[in-house]
């Protein structure tokens, strides 16, 4: 099958550019032909991760990345006013484009804004059919808007099918070719500097960004279980975020 994802990916930061990224990873690997149409390049240095997109992980076996332009050329940017990235007309324009080229089958998109979207207008002008994904943020802070939501209402029912986190996304199956007891853990000593932390003890991690609604994502939570381990071991965080140093007073105040 000859599959359109809409949606983030590497290195652009977070659970769901790392759920499509691995999703497609399998579908290749299983012969499906992706196309992962995104404007992951033009991500905010805040919630970018550091990759070399020419790694040949970063692309798998029959995964293709179409982005938009992240150059700061008039060309990628047409001067207008009020001045916008346009981020879902030029996600929409390059889908359609992709989808035409490639003969592609079913339009995967992942979230409402912007990515459903533009979507739902390369469904309009190809005729492919169209699966939505959201998830909670998007129910609880776009949907409920009143100034989208006649849109998303329409959007969301108009899709050939709808998919939830509540229904789709509980089981998170994990390559166990690229995470399994053999691989070579990641020398620490170079970016630890906490006196207490010794080889050998277990290392509990968290990988993400710290932003807005933070404590919506078991961060508090995490802290606060770990409070309770009588043993030594490091609880590490790899992130960044606007909300970090507000992070760090609140683990310094219960750790």
């Amino acid at each position: 099958m000859k599959i359109c994802f809409i949606c983030k990916y590497p290195p652009i930061e977070g659970g769901v550019s790392s759920k499509v990224y691995w999703l497609a990873r399998a579908l290749g690997e299983r012969g499906h032909e992706v196309h992962i149409v995104t404007n992951a390049l033009e991500v905010e240095d805040e919630y970018r991760e550091t990759l070399d997109i020419n790694d040949p992980n970063y692309s798998p076996k029959n995964v293709y990345i179409h982005s938009t332009d992240p150059s700061p050329t008039i060309e990628a940017n047409p001067s207008h006013i009020p001045f916008s990235k346009m981020y879902c007309e030029k996600l929409a324009s390059l889908a359609i484009k992709v989808i035409e080229e490639h003969n592609i089958e079913v339009i995967d998109s992942w979230y409402l804004i912007p990515y459903c979207v533009s979507g739902f207008i390369a469904k309009s002008f190809t005729n492919v059919p169209q699966i939505i994904r959201y998830g909670g943020s998007d129910s609880q802070r776009l949907y409920p808007s009143p100034y989208l939501n006649n849109l998303l209402d329409k959007i969301i029912k108009s899709a050939d099918t709808t998919m939830t986190n509540t229904i789709s996304m509980q089981k998170v199956t994990v390559d166990i070719q690229a995470f399994h007891p053999k691989v070579v853990p990641m020398n620490l000593s170079s970016y630890i500097t906490n006196q207490k932390y010794s080889p050998g003890i277990p290392i509990i991690s968290y990988i993400g960004k710290i932003t807005h609604h933070f404590e919506t994502k078991g961060l508090i939570e995490l802290v606060d279980a770990c409070k309770n381990i009588e043993n030594d071991y490091l609880l590490l965080f790899v992130a960044n975020g606007k909300k970090l140093n507000e992070f760090k007073k609140l683990v310094k105040t219960q750790i």
